[in-house]
């Protein structure tokens, strides 16, 4: 497995355990700067609209991760659970804290070159069933 994918793997348990459940938290390439990751995550305590749950996102991020880690991040995207990538890549799988690799995927108009899908669940109780 990818040694950054294992490391958000860790990042994605410890602030599910500390917050929280997340329903999606993924590595998607950027399709404009293919050496770039974005974070897409979404989950019940994070708020599109406020900066305080991505601030703790990135901050735990910044703690766990290796500079040079840190470097292949393009930033961190919080969605709502109603998203078109979400439900799209939801359609595709269901995994709670695991590791999923697509490559070359179209999901909800948008090429996708690589993405990680670390979780995507509807709800905890999906998440135990996983």
């Amino acid at each position: 497995m990818n040694p950054l994918v294992e490391r958000f793997r860790i990042v994605e348990r410890e602030l599910a355990t500390d917050r929280g459940y997340f329903s999606f938290f993924a590595l998607v390439k950027n399709s404009s700067l293919e050496t770039l990751w974005d974070v897409v995550v979404a989950a019940p305590w994070l708020s599109v609209d406020e900066l305080a749950g991505l601030r703790e996102v990135a901050e735990k991020l910044q703690t766990e991760l290796e500079p040079l880690e840190l470097q292949q991040i393009s930033g961190v995207a919080v969605l709502k659970d109603d998203s078109p990538l979400i439900q799209a890549t939801r359609r595709l799988i269901s995994i709670s804290s695991g590791c999923a690799h697509l490559e070359g995927n179209i999901v909800a108009g948008v090429i996708l070159p690589e993405m990680f899908v670390i979780t995507s669940a509807l709800d905890k109780a999906s998440q135990l069933k996983a």
